[in-house]
C-alpha cells in the first residue's frame, strides 16, 4: 500500500516518528533541560497531529474525490469491458454469456452500449454473448437508485437462458441473490458469475469462495492522469483492479476497505 502513496505521506510519517521519538527522549532524559516535560508533551501532540494527517492522506475515511472532469469516461469504461472480455476468452474459451444491465431512471441504456460493444470485442471469436437483458431502476424510500426487480425474478431472468453458462452483470445483484437458484447454480459451477460493474461490497466472501468468479473494483487512490494511454490494458491498469479468489486476500490486506467499493 505504501508504494502507491504520495511523497507527502512519507514526509508526514517521518515527522510523526521523529516527534514521537523526541517526546520519549524528553520524558526519559536525565539532562537538566528546562521545560523538558512541556517539550515532551508538545512533541507528543505533534506526533498525534501527524498521525491524524496520515489518516486523511491515506483517505482512510473515504473522503477523497478526484478532481477535474472525466472526459475519457467512455474510453475507460470500454477498457474495463474489453479487459474482462479478454480475461473470459482466455480463462473460459467457448463460454456463452448473458449480459445483464440496468436502464437509467429515464429509460436510457447509459453506458451499457459501451460495455456490450467493448465486451464483444474483447471476447473475439473465443466466446459469445447469447442474450442481453436490461432491468429498470427506481428510487427507494431513501431516494437511492435501486434495481426494480427482486432476487427471485432476477434469478428467473437469467435462468431463461439454459444455454448460457456465464452471467456478466454491469449492475451488480439485487439484495438476497444468495437465497436463489441462480446462486446455487454458481456454487455448483453450473454458471459463472462475473461483476463487470456494480456494488461488490456485499460479495467479498463470495469472491473469496469463488462463487463469483471475477469482479472489478476501482483502483484505490486512482487520479485523473493527464497522460491518457491508448492501450486498453494500460487504461484498465490505471483505474481498475480485477479481483478473483486467487488475489482477494492479498488485495484486501493491501487496500483494506478501500478496495471493495464501486
Amino acid at each position: 500500500m505504501l508504494t502507491e502513496m504520495s511523497p507527502l505521506f512519507y514526509i508526514v510519517l517521518a515527522l510523526m516518528v521523529g516527534f514521537f521519538a523526541l517526546s520519549i527522549y524528553m520524558m526519559k532524559t536525565h539532562a537538566g533541560l528546562r521545560h523538558k516535560h512541556a517539550l515532551a508533551v508538545f512533541s507528543l501532540f505533534l506526533s498525534i497531529a501527524c498521525a491524524i494527517a496520515l489518516l486523511f492522506i491515506a483517505d482512510v475515511f473515504g473522503l477523497r474525490k478526484s478532481k477535474g472532469p472525466d472526459i475519457h469516461l467512455n474510453d475507460y469504461e470500454a477498457a474495463r469491458a474489453y479487459t474482462v472480455g479478454r480475461y473470459i476468452a482466455q480463462t473460459w474459451p467457448g463460454s456463452k454469456l448473458i449480459l445483464v444491465g440496468a436502464l437509467t431512471l429515464d429509460g436510457s441504456k447509459g453506458l451499457n452500449e459501451v460495455y456490450e460493444a467493448a465486451l464483444k470485442k474483447g471476447l473475439g471469436p473465443d466466446a459469445s454473448i447469447v442474450a442481453v437483458e436490461y432491468i429498470k431502476k427506481k428510487k427507494n424510500k431513501k431516494g437511492r437508485e435501486v434495481l426494480d426487480i427482486n432476487n427471485k425474478d432476477f434469478s428467473k431472468l437469467v435462468r431463461k437462458y439454459p444455454e448460457c453458462d456465464m452471467l456478466v452483470t454491469t449492475t451488480g445483484f439485487p439484495w438476497g441473490i444468495d437465497k436463489t437458484h441462480l446462486w446455487k447454480d454458481a456454487e455448483t459451477g453450473s454458471i459463472i458469475l462475473i461483476i463487470l460493474n456494480g456494488d461488490i461490497r456485499p460479495f467479498r466472501s463470495a469472491i473469496k469462495a469463488g462463487i463469483i468468479s471475477a469482479a472489478i473494483s476501482y483502483r484505490p487512490w486512482w487520479t485523473f492522469d493527464p497522460k491518457f494511454p491508448e492501450d486498453p490494458f494500460e487504461k484498465f491498469k490505471q483505474r481498475y483492479i480485477l479481483i478473483t479468489k486467487d488475489n482477494a486476500d492479498e488485495l484486501w490486506r493491501r487496500y483494506k476497505r478501500r478496495l471493495f467499493w464501486n
